[in-house]
Formats: structure tokens, sequence, C-alpha cells
């Protein structure tokens, strides 16, 4: 039940997001082709083609098919964790180590983000593996092969993993016949990397170490809820880290206390420091230890590592009622950081289907190769207008109908008029021979300026002496678009259509006795184009009527 609850809370927390950052790329490139093909260097063929079956079944513009995978799959992550430790140190301590991962809110990025199916899947598939390998049979054995081959084909986790089992296999002394378990998937997958390897890949192997002890020591920091709860690290340092270590030295003390580890102790734990240590080599350049994703990963392993060294002993009576009380604070912490996180996410969500929408009303304005640089992650996330088109034919578009869009948050509408406005103030052009005018702008208010209406147009002047704080007249413009003549002085223009308010600087300027001319399309959304106007001394904007 109370997985249940926590798989609805997810789901609920991730309502209103939609595609984010490498999901962009899976929706505008890979919808076909191969499965092999890696991304960003590593294998992902089964999350992959987990995407493209939900493409095909449910489009694009719905996001709750792919959440319920995700959650699916952490849910799944969790039950493993929750068997494995229950087998070990009984009912109630493996639920509280059940709970802190399903609320590991610093983990967010793997708890929330349907994209990281490949990491949990893969994950699954580990502990899976280990429990298989528990059973010492025929089955189990090759049940432990296919999961480490699936987890292999899932993420770049299947190598840590890979290794985990081959030295499990190794300290239980189990006979070389056992081998294959691992060699078998580990041939497929070198077969797969010699033929797909990446020759462009930056790697660092002088920082591996010092990610490796930071990974640990943001790990312990975030399980232990420390990250939600306290503000700067010691020592004014990040705090996931500033306050894990301690805790890292802490828990040596501890492993060495309980020494001889066993050897499936040994295991759990060389699994997450060779993670660290691949992950060091590999991302010590562009990323920091206390990534979000990368956390999942270690905070799994220290709670399947905990339910071994503690394995066959009892919480005392006494400290029971302060080990629910820790762990109720954790996830209490821990929640409030996943909260965060989802209230950010829902924001990109916002913003991108907001400026997509834009997108979609004006596509003459968009080019093919136009990038749609307002795009969240941007420019990790590379969006091109011709491409996008291209998957929205194909498998539909989370963009805002114009009534949604009108309907959207202010924030978003703001992102969707930066990116509209990008787009169409590069029409703006000088012309020797101004067009007829058409219908006039209405004067919204003046501030500063004189304005009113002149022959058809409106006519704005700055006062010849006057405080020096900006001075511009707001103008609704016809449909059609505008034409401003800088009678004298230079003009500086700033639009804004579904926005509420200007920006703060200037998108055009007209020079003094040259009259600008910007052709505005017609489109589906009732909402209609503002202008603010600001001239050095005086100017003339007339209406245009529609093409």
């Amino acid at each position: 039940m109370l997985l249940l609850l926590g798989g609805a809370f997810v789901v609920y927390l991730t309502r209103g997001t939609t595609l984010w950052v490498d999901e962009w790329s899976w929706y505008l490139g890979r919808r076909h082709g191969s499965l092999l093909e890696p991304h960003n260097g590593h294998l992902s063929a089964v999350p992959l083609l987990v995407y493209r079956l939900l493409f095909s079944a449910f489009g694009a513009d719905r996001s709750l098919p792919f959440r319920v995978v995700l959650v699916a799959a952490h849910l799944g992550v969790v039950t493993l964790l929750f068997v494995y430790a229950r087998r070990r140190v009984g009912d109630w301590p493996a639920l509280g180590a059940a709970l802190l991962l399903l609320t590991f809110g610093p983990a967010w990025q793997d708890i929330l983000w349907p994209f990281q199916i490949g990491w949990l899947i893969s994950l699954a598939c580990g502990v899976g593996a280990l429990l298989a390998l528990d059973r010492r049979d025929r089955l189990g054995d090759v049940a432990a092969a296919v999961l480490l081959g699936i987890a292999l084909a899932s993420s770049g986790l299947g190598v840590p993993l890979a290794i985990g089992l081959g030295l499990d296999i190794a300290l239980g002394r189990r006979s070389w016949r056992a081998a294959p378990i691992v060699l078998v998937p580990l041939a497929l997958y070198a077969l797969w990397w010699l033929v797909y390897q990446d020759e462009h890949t930056i790697r660092s192997f002088s920082g591996a170490l010092q990610f490796a002890v930071d990974s640990a020591a943001s790990t312990l920091s975030s399980l232990a809820g420390l990250t939600g709860l306290t503000g700067p690290g010691l020592a004014g340092d990040r705090p996931a880290i500033g306050w894990g270590r301690p805790l890292m030295l802490l828990v040596i003390a501890l492993l060495i206390w309980r020494r001889p580890l066993s050897p499936r102790t040994i295991v759990l734990l060389a699994i997450p420091v060779a993670f660290w240590f691949a992950t060091g080599i590999e991302r010590s350049l562009i990323s920091v230890p206390e990534t979000s994703r990368y956390l999942y990963v270690g905070g799994l392993f220290v709670l399947l590592a905990a339910s071994e060294v503690a394995r066959g002993r009892t919480v005392p009576r006494h400290l029971a009622p302060l080990l629910v009380l820790a762990v109720a604070v954790v996830v209490f912490s821990n929640t409030g950081v996943l909260r965060r996180a989802a209230a950010d996410l829902r924001r990109d969500g916002t913003d991108t289907r907001a400026l997509l929408a834009v997108v979609d009303l004006q596509p003459q304005a968009f080019p093919d190769r136009a990038e749609l640089k307002q795009m969240p992650g941007y420019p990790f996330t590379l969006v091109e207008a011709g491409r996008y088109r291209a998957a929205a034919r194909a498998v539909g578009t989370p963009a805002d109908s114009p009534a949604e869009l009108a309907a959207a948050t202010p924030p978003a509408r703001l992102v969707a008029d930066k990116q509209l406005i990008s787009a169409v103030i590069g029409g703006l052009h000088t012309v020797d021979r101004p067009p007829p005018p058409g219908p006039s702008p209405t004067l919204d208010r003046a501030s500063g300026v004189f304005a009113g209406p002149a022959r058809g147009c409106i006519e704005v002047a700055a006062p010849l002496a006057g405080p020096p704080a900006p001075a511009a007249a707001e103008l609704t413009v016809p449909p059609g678009g505008f034409r401003v003549t800088a009678t004298r002085g230079d003009v500086a223009l700033t639009l804004r259509r579904f926005g509420d308010s200007y920006a703060k600087a200037p998108q055009g300027r007209v020079r003094a006795g040259a009259t600008a001319v910007l052709r505005l399309a017609t489109d589906a959304a009732p909402a209609p184009w503002h202008l603010r106007i600001a001239p050095a001394q005086r100017a003339t904007v007339c209406g245009l009527a529609a093409l």
C-alpha cells in the first residue's frame, strides 16, 4: 500500500511535465533506425525501445504514459530493495530502507524524469541478478545472466554491475562453470562497444579519485536528509559534500569495526565505487559528484550494503522509536526536495509547451534551421524548428493550443513572447518608399510623452525638457503590422503579445529620419500585438493592412 501511495504521489508531482533535455534527442531523431546506436556513448537499446513504443501507442502530446512507466520502474527498484533487505534484517528495517529510497528527493532525476528509466531498469536487473545468484542453482544462474544482459543494454550502469556480479561469483567460491553468467553478457557488450565506440569521448583520469570520494560523501549526506534540512555545508562547502565527509569517516570506522566483511558486503560496496570511478573518468570535466541521477545509484547500494552489515541483528526495543523518528525526519526532508524539484520540472514543462505553441502558430517565422533558444536546457537541448515539425507530424506535439497558451502562467507566456519576438523582429527593416497606412493603432497609455492621433496614425513626442526616466507610449497595433517613422531623433521599439509586460531592453531601433516596417502574420491566436515606442524626440506609428 505504501508503494502504491508513493507511486501515486510521484505521478501527481510530475503532472504538467513534458519532454525535457535528453528526451528531445529521442523525440527528434531516434524514433527509427538502429537501437544499437549509442546515446552519449552508452548503449540504451531497452529504454529507447520503450520510448518508441510509447511514442507509437500514445504520441508525444500526453506525458502520463511515460510517467507511469517511470514510476513502475522506480517502484520495481524499491520493491527489490525491500525483498533483499527483508531476507537479511526483517520486515520493519527493510520497510524503512524502502521508504528512504522511495522518497529520495536529492536523486529526483531518477524519480521524476522518465528518460532515466534506463538507469532504473539496469538497477532493478542488477539487484534481481544478486537475488538470483542467492539461489545457487541453474535457474538462478540463467536468470542472473539474462538480467545482466538487460542491464548492459539499458545503460552504462551495466558495466559496474557486471564487475560486481563477477566479484560475487569469485568471492562466493563458485565453480569456474559459473563464469559464463558474467562473461557471456560482457562479450556481447564488448562486441557492441567495438562496433559503436565513440572515439571523441573526453576522459579525465586525474580527477577520478576525488570525484569518487566526493560522490560517496554526497550520497551519504543526501541519504541522511541533510541536504534538505540544512543550509551551506561545512566550511562553506557545497552542502551535499560538506556534510557527507564526516559521515563517510563514520561509515569507514564502522566497517573497520565490523570486519571481516562478508563477500556480499564487499560486492555491494564495490559496485558504487566502480560506478563513481567510471563516472569520474567520463564526466568529471562536465558534471559534479552531487548530480542528482548519480545519488540514486549510491543510495541504493549503500542501503543494500547496510542490510548486509546488519544481517541477523535486531534493533533493541529502546532504540526502535529513535530509528522510526530518524526515518520519518529524513523522509520529510527528502520529500521536500522532491517536491521542489518537481515544481521546477513543471515550470519547464509549462514554458516548453508555450514556446512550442508560437512555433506552431507562426511557422513562417521559424525556418527549418531556426534554433529554439528559449527551450529549457538550451544550448545542451538543441531543438531546430524543422526537426520539431517533422516529429510533431509523426507522433504529435506537447505544444499548447491557442486557448491553452492564453491561459498559461505569466512566466510561460513571457517565454513564448521571447521566442516569437526573436523570430519576427528580424523582419524589421527600413524602407525608402513606405507602404500606405492601414488601420490605426490604438493608444493604450503614455508615460512622459505626448501621444495622439495624426492623420490615421499615432504621433508620439518626447517633451523638450523632462525627467531622465524612460518616456514611452504603449500601443495596440493592427494584425498586419506597423510602420514607424523617426521624424526627429532615434526611436526604440519593444514588442509583446502573449506576455503581460515588456522586456526591459529595446528589441529594435529606427534611426533618425528613417522609416521602418514590420509585417506581422495573422494566426489562430486572438491575442493582439502591443508596441512600446520610446522616441528621443518625435515619431509616428501607422498600422498596416493584413496581407
